[in-house]
C-alpha cells in the first residue's frame, strides 16, 4: 500500500513543507485537523458503544473545535496483549515447545520466514474461535475512555480481514464490547494509512513500524505502543508502554496545535 500511495504521500509532504515554512514567517499557528463524519459510523452503527454515545453528546458536538482530532488505534498488541496470547497456540499449531517460541520472542507478528508458508491456515483455523478472548491491556478501556473525554473522535483501524477471519467486523465487535472500548468507527483493512487518509486522521497508535512509517510518510503522526515484536526495533518516533503513557502523548500533540 505505501509504494502505490508513494508519490501522493510525497506531494503531500512536500505541500505540507512548504506551508509550515509559510506559517514560521508569518507566525501562523497550525489547526488541528477537523474531525469528518466516518463512512463507518454509517455503515456500522452496531459497532458503537451506545451507552457512551449519549454522555458524549456534547463533547462530541464541538469536534474541530479545541484541538480535538481524529485518532486512529489499532487492536492486537495496542488495545490487547495478543503476543503473549497467541504463542501457545502458534506452538500447538507448529508443532514446537512453547519454551522454544519463547527463547526466539516469536509469535503471530513476527513469525521467521520458514514458518510463514502456513500462515493463512492458521488465522482460519484459530483467530475466529480464540481472538475474541485475547486479554486487554489493563488501562486500555480507560484509557480510551479519556480520549473520548477530551472530545476526540477514535476510529479502530485493524489489519484483520479475509481470507483471515470468516468474519472480521463480526469477531472485532465482539471483541470490543467485552472490552468495554468506547469507539466511533471500525474500519478493517491492512491499508491502513489510505484509511487514515480516508478518515481525516491526525493521530495514530499502533504497534507495528511498519504501519507508523506508512502514516508518517502521509504527514500522519504516529505513535508506537511497545510490544515484544517491536521492542528491538529504533523508530524516529514517539513509544509507549501503557495507556496513560498514550493520552499523555496525545495532550502534547494536542497542545502543540493551539
Amino acid at each position: 500500500h505505501l509504494d502505490r500511495n508513494r508519490g501522493d504521500c510525497a506531494y503531500r509532504h512536500n505541500l505540507s513543507r512548504n506551508l509550515n515554512t509559510v506559517r514560521r514567517l508569518f507566525g501562523i499557528r497550525r489547526r488541528a485537523r477537523e474531525p469528518t463524519p466516518s463512512r463507518t459510523e454509517t455503515a456500522l452503527p452496531h459497532c458503537r458503544n451506545r451507552r457512551a454515545a449519549g454522555e458524549r453528546a456534547e463533547i462530541n458536538m464541538s469536534a474541530g473545535r479545541n484541538n480535538t482530532m481524529n485518532i486512529a488505534v489499532d487492536i492486537d498488541d495496542t488495545l490487547t496483549n495478543s503476543f503473549d496470547y497467541f504463542m501457545p497456540f502458534i506452538a500447538e499449531y507448529l508443532g514446537v515447545e512453547l519454551s522454544e517460541l519463547k527463547r526466539r520472542n516469536v509469535s503471530y507478528s513476527n513469525l521467521p520466514e520458514e514458518w510463514r508458508g502456513n500462515e493463512v491456515d492458521f488465522c482460519r483455523k484459530y483467530y475466529d474461535r480464540i481472538v475474541s478472548d485475547t486479554t486487554f491491556k489493563p488501562d486500555a478501556a480507560l484509557g480510551m475512555r479519556q480520549l473520548h473525554e477530551l472530545g476526540h473522535r477514535i476510529i479502530i483501524i485493524t489489519g484483520r480481514s479475509e481470507p483471515l477471519y470468516t468474519d472480521p467486523y463480526k469477531t472485532t465487535i465482539e471483541e470490543l464490547a467485552r472490552g468495554d472500548i468506547e469507539y466511533d468507527g471500525l474500519i478493517c483493512t491492512m491499508k491502513k494509512a489510505e484509511a487514515c487518509l480516508s478518515e481525516n486522521i491526525s493521530v495514530m497508535i499502533d504497534d507495528l513500524p511498519k504501519n507508523c512509517d506508512a502514516v508518517r510518510a502521509c504527514e500522519i503522526t504516529p505513535i508506537l505502543f511497545n510490544s515484544p515484536a517491536n521492542r528491538d526495533t529504533k523508530v524516529p518516533y514517539r513509544r509507549v508502554s501503557t495507556w496513560a503513557e498514550a493520552v499523555d502523548a496525545v495532550k502534547e500533540i494536542s497542545a502543540q496545535l493551539q
